[in-house]
Protein backbone atom coordinates (compact mmCIF):
# COMPACT_ATOMS: atom_id res chain seq x y z
CA UNK A 1 0.00 0.00 0.00
CA UNK A 2 1.44 3.64 -1.04
CA UNK A 3 1.42 6.56 1.34
CA UNK A 4 -1.18 8.92 0.36
CA UNK A 5 -0.25 12.63 1.24
CA UNK A 6 -2.82 15.45 2.30
CA UNK A 7 -2.81 19.50 3.35
CA UNK A 8 -4.34 21.21 5.91
CA UNK A 9 -4.15 24.65 5.21
CA UNK A 10 -5.97 27.60 7.46
CA UNK A 11 -6.58 30.36 5.18
CA UNK A 12 -6.87 33.13 7.87
CA UNK A 13 -8.20 36.93 7.05
CA UNK A 14 -4.58 37.86 7.99
CA UNK A 15 -2.18 34.47 7.88
CA UNK A 16 -1.88 31.19 6.05
CA UNK A 17 -0.79 27.94 7.76
CA UNK A 18 -0.15 24.70 6.10
CA UNK A 19 0.03 21.05 8.08
CA UNK A 20 1.24 18.15 5.99
CA UNK A 21 0.12 14.86 6.86
CA UNK A 22 0.49 11.36 5.20
CA UNK A 23 -2.02 8.12 5.99
CA UNK A 24 -0.57 4.85 5.98
CA UNK A 25 -1.76 1.45 6.36
CA UNK A 26 -4.62 3.61 8.25
CA UNK A 27 -2.30 5.23 10.32
CA UNK A 28 -2.26 8.97 10.00
CA UNK A 29 0.58 11.46 11.04
CA UNK A 30 1.71 15.17 11.09
CA UNK A 31 4.79 14.81 8.45
CA UNK A 32 5.81 18.67 8.98
CA UNK A 33 4.48 21.88 9.51
CA UNK A 34 5.16 25.06 7.27
CA UNK A 35 5.51 28.46 9.00
CA UNK A 36 2.65 30.62 8.70
CA UNK A 37 2.90 33.71 5.48
CA UNK A 38 0.37 37.00 5.69
CA UNK A 39 -2.36 36.86 3.78
CA UNK A 40 -2.67 39.88 0.97
CA UNK A 41 -6.19 39.23 0.48
CA UNK A 42 -6.72 39.91 -2.73
CA UNK A 43 -8.27 37.38 -4.04
CA UNK A 44 -8.51 32.76 -4.74
CA UNK A 45 -5.67 33.26 -6.80
CA UNK A 46 -3.35 34.06 -3.61
CA UNK A 47 -4.67 30.82 -1.87
CA UNK A 48 -3.73 28.74 -4.92
CA UNK A 49 -0.51 29.92 -5.02
CA UNK A 50 0.19 29.12 -1.32
CA UNK A 51 -0.94 25.64 -1.80
CA UNK A 52 1.39 25.66 -5.01
CA UNK A 53 4.66 26.79 -2.78
CA UNK A 54 3.55 24.15 -0.35
CA UNK A 55 3.97 21.54 -2.57
CA UNK A 56 6.42 22.58 -4.19
CA UNK A 57 8.39 22.71 -1.10
CA UNK A 58 7.35 18.99 -0.14
CA UNK A 59 8.85 18.06 -2.91
CA UNK A 60 12.40 19.55 -2.34
CA UNK A 61 12.42 18.51 0.98
CA UNK A 62 10.98 15.25 1.58
CA UNK A 63 10.61 14.09 -2.30
CA UNK A 64 6.86 14.30 -2.16
CA UNK A 65 5.57 14.18 -5.47
CA UNK A 66 2.05 13.78 -5.36
CA UNK A 67 -0.55 15.20 -2.94
CA UNK A 68 -3.81 13.79 -3.21
CA UNK A 69 -6.06 15.94 -1.15
CA UNK A 70 -6.50 19.60 0.21
CA UNK A 71 -8.84 20.79 2.77
CA UNK A 72 -9.17 24.25 3.00
CA UNK A 73 -10.09 26.32 6.19
CA UNK A 74 -11.50 29.43 5.03
CA UNK A 75 -13.51 32.16 6.56
CA UNK A 76 -17.04 32.47 4.61
CA UNK A 77 -19.49 30.37 3.73
CA UNK A 78 -19.45 26.85 2.55
CA UNK A 79 -21.82 24.43 -0.26
CA UNK A 80 -23.17 21.45 1.15
CA UNK A 81 -20.77 19.58 -0.75
CA UNK A 82 -17.92 21.45 0.17
CA UNK A 83 -17.26 22.10 -3.56
CA UNK A 84 -17.84 25.93 -3.12
CA UNK A 85 -16.58 28.84 -1.13
CA UNK A 86 -16.95 32.77 -0.45
CA UNK A 87 -13.94 34.39 1.25
CA UNK A 88 -15.74 36.78 3.84
CA UNK A 89 -12.66 39.26 3.70
CA UNK A 90 -13.21 40.07 -0.04
CA UNK A 91 -16.36 42.07 1.18
CA UNK A 92 -18.44 40.20 -1.90
CA UNK A 93 -20.78 37.45 -2.08
CA UNK A 94 -19.05 35.80 -4.95
CA UNK A 95 -18.35 32.10 -4.92
CA UNK A 96 -15.26 29.83 -5.78
CA UNK A 97 -15.25 26.54 -6.53
CA UNK A 98 -11.98 25.17 -5.21
CA UNK A 99 -12.08 22.28 -7.59
CA UNK A 100 -11.30 24.81 -10.35
CA UNK A 101 -9.14 27.31 -8.64
CA UNK A 102 -6.47 24.24 -7.75
CA UNK A 103 -6.95 21.96 -10.74
CA UNK A 104 -3.75 22.91 -12.10
CA UNK A 105 -1.94 21.99 -9.51
CA UNK A 106 -3.42 18.34 -10.02
CA UNK A 107 -4.15 17.46 -6.22
CA UNK A 108 -7.18 15.10 -6.56
CA UNK A 109 -9.88 15.89 -4.44
CA UNK A 110 -10.16 19.60 -2.73
CA UNK A 111 -12.40 19.75 0.35
CA UNK A 112 -13.82 23.90 2.05
CA UNK A 113 -14.24 23.59 5.51
CA UNK A 114 -15.33 26.99 6.98
CA UNK A 115 -12.35 28.11 9.77
CA UNK A 116 -14.74 28.03 13.09
CA UNK A 117 -16.19 24.69 12.07
CA UNK A 118 -12.92 23.22 11.71
CA UNK A 119 -12.21 24.83 15.19
CA UNK A 120 -14.88 22.80 16.74
CA UNK A 121 -13.21 19.65 14.92
CA UNK A 122 -9.88 21.11 16.75
CA UNK A 123 -11.63 20.70 20.12
CA UNK A 124 -12.82 17.58 19.20
CA UNK A 125 -9.35 16.01 19.16
CA UNK A 126 -7.92 18.70 21.43
CA UNK A 127 -4.82 17.59 24.22
CA UNK A 128 -6.71 17.81 28.11
CA UNK A 129 -3.91 20.58 28.89
CA UNK A 130 -4.25 22.43 25.99
CA UNK A 131 -8.00 23.21 27.54
CA UNK A 132 -7.92 25.87 30.40
CA UNK A 133 -11.23 25.89 32.61
CA UNK A 134 -11.72 29.34 33.15
CA UNK A 135 -15.22 29.59 35.25
CA UNK A 136 -18.54 27.16 35.50
CA UNK A 137 -18.63 23.33 36.72
CA UNK A 138 -15.43 21.80 34.70
CA UNK A 139 -15.62 18.16 33.81
CA UNK A 140 -13.53 15.87 30.86
CA UNK A 141 -12.96 19.48 28.77
CA UNK A 142 -12.96 17.56 25.71
CA UNK A 143 -15.95 15.54 26.03
CA UNK A 144 -18.97 17.32 25.89
CA UNK A 145 -21.30 16.53 23.96
CA UNK A 146 -23.20 19.82 22.34
CA UNK A 147 -20.48 22.43 22.35
CA UNK A 148 -20.13 26.65 21.49
CA UNK A 149 -16.90 27.72 20.17
CA UNK A 150 -16.10 31.43 20.06
CA UNK A 151 -13.17 32.87 17.70
CA UNK A 152 -12.08 35.93 18.04
CA UNK A 153 -9.71 37.00 15.12
CA UNK A 154 -9.36 39.61 12.33
CA UNK A 155 -13.20 38.86 12.71
CA UNK A 156 -15.39 36.96 14.68
CA UNK A 157 -15.91 33.05 13.91
CA UNK A 158 -18.89 30.79 15.96
CA UNK A 159 -18.58 27.32 15.50
CA UNK A 160 -21.60 24.39 17.18
CA UNK A 161 -20.36 20.98 17.52
CA UNK A 162 -23.97 18.76 17.72
CA UNK A 163 -24.42 15.84 20.10
CA UNK A 164 -24.04 13.18 17.18
CA UNK A 165 -20.76 14.60 16.17
CA UNK A 166 -21.58 17.17 13.53
CA UNK A 167 -20.59 20.32 13.29
CA UNK A 168 -22.71 23.86 12.05
CA UNK A 169 -20.87 26.34 10.36
CA UNK A 170 -22.13 30.26 11.45
CA UNK A 171 -22.45 33.39 10.61
CA UNK A 172 -23.67 34.06 13.85
CA UNK A 173 -20.80 36.76 14.53
CA UNK A 174 -22.57 39.38 11.68
CA UNK A 175 -25.63 38.99 13.79
CA UNK A 176 -26.27 43.16 14.84
CA UNK A 177 -26.46 43.27 18.67
CA UNK A 178 -29.65 42.48 20.19
CA UNK A 179 -27.95 43.18 23.80
CA UNK A 180 -25.55 45.89 22.73
CA UNK A 181 -25.34 48.65 24.98
CA UNK A 182 -27.28 48.61 28.64
CA UNK A 183 -24.17 50.69 30.33
CA UNK A 184 -23.83 54.46 29.21
CA UNK A 185 -20.24 53.89 28.20
CA UNK A 186 -21.84 51.41 25.59
CA UNK A 187 -24.76 53.48 24.58
CA UNK A 188 -21.30 56.07 23.86
CA UNK A 189 -19.97 53.32 22.18
CA UNK A 190 -22.81 52.63 19.72
CA UNK A 191 -23.32 56.07 18.77
CA UNK A 192 -19.55 56.24 17.83
CA UNK A 193 -19.99 53.12 15.37
CA UNK A 194 -23.37 54.87 14.01
CA UNK A 195 -21.51 58.22 13.42
CA UNK A 196 -18.42 56.26 11.69
CA UNK A 197 -20.92 54.33 9.23
CA UNK A 198 -19.00 51.46 10.88
CA UNK A 199 -20.68 47.93 11.52
CA UNK A 200 -22.87 47.52 14.43
CA UNK A 201 -22.61 43.80 15.29
CA UNK A 202 -20.99 41.85 17.76
CA UNK A 203 -17.82 41.35 15.23
CA UNK A 204 -17.42 45.10 14.99
CA UNK A 205 -16.64 44.85 18.83
CA UNK A 206 -15.41 41.42 19.59
CA UNK A 207 -12.26 41.09 16.57
CA UNK A 208 -8.90 42.33 16.49
CA UNK A 209 -11.24 45.17 14.20
CA UNK A 210 -13.09 45.90 17.27
CA UNK A 211 -10.30 46.18 19.77
CA UNK A 212 -9.33 48.77 16.89
CA UNK A 213 -12.42 50.18 17.04
CA UNK A 214 -13.00 50.60 20.83
CA UNK A 215 -9.39 52.16 21.38
CA UNK A 216 -10.18 54.64 18.21
CA UNK A 217 -13.54 55.29 20.05
CA UNK A 218 -12.08 56.12 23.57
CA UNK A 219 -9.13 58.47 22.16
CA UNK A 220 -11.46 60.13 20.32
CA UNK A 221 -13.05 62.05 23.78
CA UNK A 222 -12.11 65.32 24.69
CA UNK A 223 -10.05 64.29 27.54
CA UNK A 224 -8.01 61.80 25.12
CA UNK A 225 -5.60 64.52 23.89
CA UNK A 226 -2.49 63.13 26.28
CA UNK A 227 -3.12 59.84 24.37
CA UNK A 228 -1.72 61.26 21.01
CA UNK A 229 1.31 59.30 20.49
CA UNK A 230 -0.14 55.91 21.13
CA UNK A 231 -2.75 57.02 18.42
CA UNK A 232 0.34 57.78 15.71
CA UNK A 233 1.97 54.67 16.76
CA UNK A 234 -0.81 52.29 16.09
CA UNK A 235 -2.49 54.21 13.29
CA UNK A 236 0.54 52.95 10.88
CA UNK A 237 -0.27 49.39 11.67
CA UNK A 238 -3.16 46.64 10.32
CA UNK A 239 -5.83 45.80 12.59
CA UNK A 240 -4.29 42.54 13.26
CA UNK A 241 -0.84 44.54 14.63
CA UNK A 242 -2.53 47.19 16.53
CA UNK A 243 -4.60 44.84 17.95
CA UNK A 244 -1.51 42.77 19.22
CA UNK A 245 0.49 46.43 19.97
CA UNK A 246 -2.67 47.70 22.25
CA UNK A 247 -2.30 44.21 23.80
CA UNK A 248 1.20 44.37 24.84
CA UNK A 249 1.00 47.83 26.18
CA UNK A 250 -2.54 46.94 28.36
CA UNK A 251 -0.06 43.70 29.71
CA UNK A 252 3.04 45.83 30.37
CA UNK A 253 4.64 43.53 27.69
CA UNK A 254 5.71 46.79 25.49
CA UNK A 255 6.14 50.51 27.02
CA UNK A 256 3.63 52.89 26.89
CA UNK A 257 4.27 56.34 25.10
CA UNK A 258 2.09 57.47 27.84
CA UNK A 259 1.75 56.75 31.40
CA UNK A 260 -1.80 56.85 30.90
CA UNK A 261 -1.71 54.60 27.92
CA UNK A 262 -1.63 51.51 29.60
CA UNK A 263 -4.70 52.19 31.48
CA UNK A 264 -6.17 52.68 28.33
CA UNK A 265 -5.39 50.21 26.95
CA UNK A 266 -6.53 47.48 29.70
CA UNK A 267 -10.02 49.48 29.15
CA UNK A 268 -10.23 48.90 25.73
CA UNK A 269 -9.55 44.66 26.63
CA UNK A 270 -11.98 44.62 29.49
CA UNK A 271 -14.55 46.32 26.97
CA UNK A 272 -13.67 43.68 24.75
CA UNK A 273 -13.88 41.14 27.07
CA UNK A 274 -17.49 42.49 28.49
CA UNK A 275 -18.80 42.33 24.86
CA UNK A 276 -17.06 38.53 24.65
CA UNK A 277 -18.90 37.79 27.30
CA UNK A 278 -22.29 38.66 26.26
CA UNK A 279 -22.14 37.28 23.09
CA UNK A 280 -21.37 34.04 24.59
CA UNK A 281 -24.61 34.86 26.94
CA UNK A 282 -26.84 35.23 23.96
CA UNK A 283 -25.62 32.40 21.97
CA UNK A 284 -25.88 30.30 24.90
CA UNK A 285 -29.58 31.10 25.54
CA UNK A 286 -30.61 29.82 21.78
CA UNK A 287 -28.35 26.86 21.76
CA UNK A 288 -28.23 26.02 25.39
CA UNK A 289 -24.64 24.26 24.61
CA UNK A 290 -22.97 21.75 27.17
CA UNK A 291 -19.95 23.76 27.22
CA UNK A 292 -18.17 26.79 26.00
CA UNK A 293 -15.04 27.24 24.47
CA UNK A 294 -12.87 30.40 23.71
CA UNK A 295 -9.85 30.51 20.97
CA UNK A 296 -7.58 32.37 19.16
CA UNK A 297 -4.05 33.97 19.42
CA UNK A 298 -6.10 37.11 20.54
CA UNK A 299 -7.51 35.38 23.31
CA UNK A 300 -4.81 33.15 24.21
CA UNK A 301 -2.52 36.72 24.13
CA UNK A 302 -4.69 38.05 26.91
CA UNK A 303 -5.87 35.43 29.19
CA UNK A 304 -4.74 37.58 32.59
CA UNK A 305 -7.36 40.11 31.02
CA UNK A 306 -10.36 37.34 30.33
CA UNK A 307 -9.41 35.56 33.46
CA UNK A 308 -10.29 38.63 35.12
CA UNK A 309 -13.19 40.38 33.32
CA UNK A 310 -14.79 37.35 31.22
CA UNK A 311 -16.72 35.57 34.31
CA UNK A 312 -17.91 38.73 36.25
CA UNK A 313 -20.15 39.97 33.07
CA UNK A 314 -20.53 35.94 32.35
CA UNK A 315 -22.53 34.97 35.79
CA UNK A 316 -24.29 38.34 35.88
CA UNK A 317 -27.62 37.18 34.27
CA UNK A 318 -30.95 36.00 35.48
CA UNK A 319 -30.41 32.87 34.56
CA UNK A 320 -27.84 32.36 37.04
CA UNK A 321 -28.04 28.80 37.64
CA UNK A 322 -27.18 28.25 34.33
CA UNK A 323 -24.78 30.69 33.61
CA UNK A 324 -22.92 29.75 36.62
CA UNK A 325 -22.56 25.78 35.97
CA UNK A 326 -22.28 25.89 31.97
CA UNK A 327 -17.82 25.10 32.03
CA UNK A 328 -16.27 27.54 30.11
CA UNK A 329 -13.13 26.82 28.94
CA UNK A 330 -9.64 28.74 26.80
CA UNK A 331 -8.12 26.36 24.02
CA UNK A 332 -4.90 27.57 24.25
CA UNK A 333 -4.15 25.76 21.33
CA UNK A 334 -3.75 28.37 18.00
CA UNK A 335 -3.57 25.65 15.26
CA UNK A 336 -7.31 24.17 16.21
CA UNK A 337 -8.18 25.03 12.92
CA UNK A 338 -5.62 23.00 11.33
CA UNK A 339 -6.25 20.26 13.53
CA UNK A 340 -9.77 19.90 12.31
CA UNK A 341 -8.62 20.04 8.97
CA UNK A 342 -6.44 17.16 9.41
CA UNK A 343 -8.70 15.24 11.02
CA UNK A 344 -11.48 15.77 8.15
CA UNK A 345 -8.79 14.73 5.94
CA UNK A 346 -8.73 11.18 7.54
CA UNK A 347 -12.09 10.79 8.04
CA UNK A 348 -12.62 11.57 3.99
CA UNK A 349 -10.15 8.36 3.56
CA UNK A 350 -11.81 6.56 5.86
CA UNK A 351 -14.94 6.54 4.18
CA UNK A 352 -13.16 5.58 1.26
CA UNK A 353 -10.65 3.19 2.30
Amino acid sequence: MKTLYFLAVDIGKSYMRTRVGSLYCGQARVVVDFPRERNSRSGFSVVKDFIGKATHKLKQTHGVSKVETVVLCLPGRISHDRRYCTLDYLGTDQWFDIGEELAELNIDNCIALNDAEAGVLGIRHAALDSLFHLCGVSGQSNSYSTILLVLPGSGLGVGIGLTDGLTMPSSAGELHLSVFANRPEEVELFNYLVKGHLQRSYGAVVSARGIVNIIDYLTSKPDSAHHTDLCQLITSSNEVDRAEIISQIALDRRPAPNPTDRELCYNAFALFTRFLSRFSQNLSLILWPDAIYLGGSIINGNIQIIKEEFPKQFQQHYRKAYFGSVPVFISTDNELNLTGAFQTAIKYYGSKL
